[in-house]
């Protein structure tokens, strides 16, 4: 009788460790659990940030290619004005001399 009893004290108290043991268990992959579910929200939260700046980035090139290929217009633009108008000059340069020319052939002439 003593000894059954002792034996079920025993008991109780090893089921209770079990019962301790498995209760730090559950406690300890519920808190695996959290955690890793909060390092995969973050993921989560970084890849959709990342995923917006690389849109961003998208955007901001196509933007800075339309304006370069305005710019190349402008400086083509630009280019083609100067070239006609240094042709322009260098006519009128030629024309005054010209002019100059047969102004001193006359004056020749009339002296």
């Amino acid at each position: 009788q003593k000894e059954r009893m002792m034996w079920e004290v025993l008991s109780r108290g090893l089921n209770a460790r079990v019962d301790e043991a498995l209760s730090d268990v559950s406690d300890e992959k519920q808190r695996s659990r959290q955690l890793i579910q909060r390092r995969w929200d973050k993921a989560l939260d970084t890849e959709i940030e990342m995923q917006s700046k690389i849109n961003d980035l998208n955007e901001y090139t196509f933007e800075l290619g339309a304006n370069l290929e305005v710019e190349r217009k402008k400086a083509k633009e630009a280019t083609l004005k100067y070239e006609r108008a240094a042709k322009s000059l260098k006519n009128n340069i030629t024309k005054a001399k010209s002019y100059k020319e047969e102004g001193n052939e006359l004056r020749d002439e009339l002296a």
